[in-house]
């Protein structure tokens, strides 16, 4: 298994969509931007300067398609000596599930304890393994990359320290690392360790760029989306698709509604029902 591999460096990524896509307080994450700590991290880490290295990059998500949006990027571009190659289920139950939106009700995306919550027999035991399989290849990975809002990288770094750090352990990263204080204060009610107990640091600054400029930076609107779902503090505004109307007269409605309370520098939560 793994832990009998001699030379190939493991990174293990945990992208997390489902009902983390339209969450407020979750900063959206592309394929992209993944990619790109990867990139960025192996061009000055210490597995990368020596001979030509080929790193294994596992993805652990509940969504099919990024394994495909982080090949694109990742598998065309080395840094330093290494050249990687992109690892990772597919279309595993938990991920098919949270495709297709199952258990999904209007205005409410399911996580997906809910949704396995709902599964019955063996299809509930194999979505259960789908998952505790991914929380084991992360935590047997010598470098992890994940988010602090999700408890499965959390999980992951918690049993690399718990079984004990291996030689080539480097510190998690954390894309969302800026709000680990909120993150923090939303634990501990629970007996959850702060983020920092766990190793996570801050993701490198991004010095090689895999592409043009990001959507994010040249949409005023999607800017401001990614700027407020970086601050876990603020409060969302919900808004409410109307309940009549053509179906380009609602989406219309709605879109005006939240550009302004995006403008006004406040999250967006958009409610109801369509059809």
């Amino acid at each position: 298994g793994f832990d009998d591999r001699q030379q190939t460096f493991l990174i293990g990524i945990h992208a997390r969509r489902g009902d983390k896509v339209v969450d407020p307080y979750n900063r959206y994450y592309t394929g992209r931007e993944y990619a790109e700590t990867v990139v960025n991290w192996a061009s000055t880490a210490e597995p990368c300067k020596g001979p030509a290295a080929k790193v294994d990059v596992y993805i652990a998500s509940d969504s099919a398609t990024v394994k495909g949006e982080v090949r694109a990027f990742l598998e065309r571009t080395p840094a330093a000596s290494c050249s990687f190659r992109v690892i990772g289920m597919d279309d595993s139950v938990s991920q098919q599930a949270s495709d297709a939106h199952r258990f999904d009700r209007p205005g409410e995306i399911q996580g997906m304890a809910g949704k396995v919550g709902q599964m019955k027999g063996a299809e509930a035991k194999e979505a259960t393994l789908d998952i505790l399989f991914d929380i084991y290849m992360l935590s047997r990975a010598d470098l992890l990359i994940g988010t602090l809002t999700s408890q499965i990288g959390r999980t992951a770094a918690g049993l690399r320290k718990v079984v004990g750090f291996r030689p080539r352990y480097f510190s998690p990263l954390a894309m969302d690392y800026r709000n680990w204080q909120s993150v923090q204060g939303m634990g501990q009610g629970d007996g959850i360790p702060s983020p920092l107990g766990e190793g996570w640091v801050k993701t490198p600054r991004v010095e090689v760029s895999l592409g043009d400029s990001s959507f994010a930076e040249r949409s005023e609107l999607l800017g401001l989306i990614c700027a407020l779902q970086a601050d876990t503090s603020r409060e969302a505004h919900e808004v409410r698709l109307p309940e009549e109307g053509e179906l380009a007269e609602v989406l219309l409605g709605a879109a005006e509604l939240a550009a302004k309370e995006l403008r006004k520098g406040a999250p967006v939560r958009v409610a109801g029902h369509l059809g």
